[in-house]
């Protein structure tokens, strides 16, 4: 065992030194590059095979280490660095790898062999591309290069303009409604003014979901659907500036969904009917796997087209409490066509008072129309360590029709 901790030790000594930077630095230092000699070129490919094999061999050694051994330092860091090129494509680190995201399509993944002073050098497998990303001066893009086989020398491959990456305080996000299956949020960078400035990639847990997003206008929201509840997403947008200077705005979040809201099926059935009136009820669900409880019932009405008069679907208001026995009183005008609905025992929008009236202001209707009636249950989650959200569950009677005269 001491024989192998004086192993790493001494590849630890030495790869510091091959990388020009201190065996106690913890960071990358953003102008580690002598600003007196302008653009280096890349180390050359057998220097880079060279390193890259001290470097795995260290990596190997490291996981022989006791618990209570120093650990060695951090040669590959976790901090985040990006290198955008004015088109739209941009690399970043994550970790010991590199993730190139074209503008268009996928992500293309890339290990980390090698880092010295000036560049971080990636490879990937399926295609054998080495790259040479730049890690100095963030003020302008520079030279990123890749290494052609065919003539044995470093090639120009874009410019990109490299940065260290914290999620961006002044990149704004709110929401809109958070479910047991979808998170639906919007977001905005500085100032609302500022969306035709970007387009956006999304990552949902580290995979892209969505790329070139752009808002048509203020306040849309984004949906990130068909989710499992109660559990906690990673959710990155990526801000690509369309200004051509290759510089991106990040911002890193994550929520959590929450728990579903059961409700069981109901009956509804029709107690009355009479030439101008209905009177119905419904039975009280039951709310299991949470313990929210139902705030109240909205009704609607809803007519069946008979090709000649328009469908209506309307409101009829939310009952009280959990009153579940509501009459219905249709109105008419002066030729006996219904043109509103009085409901005595329900609450109309944005109102306190008892009894709603809905008076049609365009389609009248035939005494003779078939209808349905909507009874929707309105659960809102009332745990205040989970996402806020309403739950419905709908049911309707019908076909019906008012007797006739």
């Amino acid at each position: 065992m001491i024989n192998k901790i004086k192993k790493i030790a001494t590849l630890s000594a030495a790869l510091c030194f091959s990388l020009f930077i201190s065996c106690e630095t913890d960071g990358i230092k953003e102008n580690a590059f002598d600003t007196k000699t302008s653009n280096p070129l890349p180390i050359s490919f057998e220097q880079l095979s060279d390193n890259s094999s001290a470097l795995n061999e260290l990596k190997t050694a490291a996981k022989v280490l006791d618990t209570n051994q120093k650990p060695l330092p951090n040669i590959v860091l976790d901090t985040v660095i990006t290198w955008a090129a004015s088109d739209g494509f941009y690399y970043e680190k994550i970790g010991e790898d590199v993730y190139g995201n074209p503008d268009k399509g996928t992500t293309i993944k890339y290990s980390i062999v090698f880092e010295d002073s000036n560049y971080t050098y990636v490879y990937n497998s399926s295609n054998s591309d080495y790259i040479a990303l730049p890690k100095w001066d963030n003020t302008k893009l520079r030279n990123s290069f890749t290494y052609s086989f065919e003539s044995k020398s470093w090639s120009l491959n874009r410019l990109v303009r490299y940065q260290v990456q914290n999620s961006d305080p002044n990149f704004n996000t709110y929401y809109s409604a958070i479910t047991d299956s979808r998170i639906r949020f919007g977001w905005y960078i500085d100032s609302r003014d500022t969306y035709a400035n970007y387009r956006h990639d999304v990552f949902l847990n580290g995979v892209k979901i969505e790329e070139n997003h752009t808002f048509r206008a203020r306040g849309n929201y984004y949906s990130i659907n068909s989710l499992n509840e109660n559990t906690t997403y990673k959710i990155k947008i990526v801000a690509k500036d369309q200004n051509n200077e290759g510089k991106l705005r990040i911002k890193y979040f994550s929520q959590k969904t929450a728990n579903k809201i059961f409700i069981s099926d109901f009956e509804i059935k029709a107690l009355k009917i009479t030439d101008n009136s209905v009177k119905f009820s419904w039975t009280i669900p039951e709310i299991t796997n949470s313990s929210a409880s139902i705030a109240y019932f909205q009704l609607q009405f809803s007519n069946i087209s008979d090709g000649i008069h328009g469908s209506i679907g309307t409101t009829l208001g939310k009952t009280v409490d959990l009153d579940n026995e509501v009459t219905l009183n249709f109105l008419f005008n002066a030729d006996g066509k219904i043109n509103g609905i009085y409901s005595p025992e329900t609450i109309g929008p944005n109102s306190r008072e008892v009894g709603y009236i809905n008076e049609f202001s365009r389609t009248i209707l035939p005494q003779s129309i078939s209808f349905y009636l909507i009874v929707d249950v309105v659960v809102p989650s009332n745990n205040p360590n989970e996402p806020y959200y309403t739950e419905y569950k709908r049911e309707r009677l019908g076909p019906i029709q008012l007797l006739q005269n």
